[in-house]
C-alpha cells in the first residue's frame, strides 16, 4: 500500500528516477535546476484564458480557447520578436491527430488574415516559416523542456496575480521568483510584465 501511494505522490521518483528519493540527490539536482533555469537565456510569455467566463461572453466569436490562446502568443512573441528586430520560430508539442491539423489551420488563417494588433505582412516578417514546427515530447526538444518546467508555475503566478485561491507547492515558490525577477517579457519602457510576459483574458 505504502508503494503504492509513494508512486502517486512522487511519478517522477521510479525507474530511473528512484535516486531523487535520496534527500541530497534531491537537493543537489534541484540546486543544478534552480541555476539552469536563472541563467539559460530565455524569455517567457504566459496567456491563460478563464474559458467559462469567455463563453459567457455574447461578443466573443472564437469558439476555440486553444486557437484563441495560440492567438494571443503569436501576437505577444512577434512584437517581442519586433522588439528584439529577431526572427523565430513556434514549436507546438505534438498531440497528434485532428488536434495538431486544426491548429495548423488555425495558424495558417492567422498568417494569412492577421491579427487585431499585428497584421499579417509583421507575422510573416517575424515568422518566415509557413507551418508550425511540431515536436514530439519524447524527442527532448530543450526548449520544449523549459516550457514544461515553468508552465505550471507560470500559470499560478497568473492566478494569484487575478486574486484566486491558489495554494502554490514548493517547486512553484522556487520558480516564481526567476520569472517574476528575470524571465518574463517585460515593457521596454516601464518594465511592466502585464500585458506582456503575461496575458490574462477575459
Amino acid at each position: 500500500m505504502s508503494a503504492r501511494r509513494s508512486s502517486i505522490q512522487y511519478p517522477l521518483r521510479i525507474g530511473h528516477f528512484r535516486p531523487r528519493f535520496d534527500p541530497d540527490t534531491c537537493d543537489r539536482f534541484d540546486a543544478l535546476l534552480l541555476n539552469y533555469l536563472t541563467t539559460t537565456e530565455y524569455t517567457v510569455i504566459t496567456a491563460l484564458i478563464d474559458k467559462k467566463a469567455m463563453l459567457s461572453k455574447t461578443y466573443w466569436s472564437r469558439n476555440h480557447p486553444y486557437h484563441y490562446l495560440m492567438e494571443i502568443l503569436v501576437e505577444k512573441y512577434v512584437q517581442f520578436l519586433e522588439r528584439s528586430d529577431d526572427t523565430g520560430d513556434i514549436m507546438p508539442e505534438q498531440r497528434r491527430g485532428k488536434k495538431d491539423r486544426a491548429l495548423e489551420i488555425a495558424y495558417a488563417q492567422v498568417r494569412t488574415i492577421g491579427l487585431d494588433y499585428v497584421d499579417a505582412r509583421r507575422i510573416k516578417a517575424r515568422l518566415p516559416a509557413n507551418h508550425l514546427k511540431f515536436r514530439d515530447k519524447r524527442a527532448s526538444v530543450t526548449g520544449l523542456q523549459i516550457c514544461d518546467l515553468v508552465a505550471h508555475p507560470s500559470h499560478m503566478f497568473i492566478r494569484l496575480r487575478q486574486r484566486h485561491a491558489v495554494i502554490l507547492g514548493a517547486f512553484a515558490n522556487r520558480i516564481l521568483p526567476i520569472l517574476r525577477d528575470y524571465k518574463y517579457d517585460r515593457s521596454p519602457w516601464n518594465g511592466r510584465i502585464q500585458g506582456y510576459g503575461i496575458k490574462y483574458l477575459p
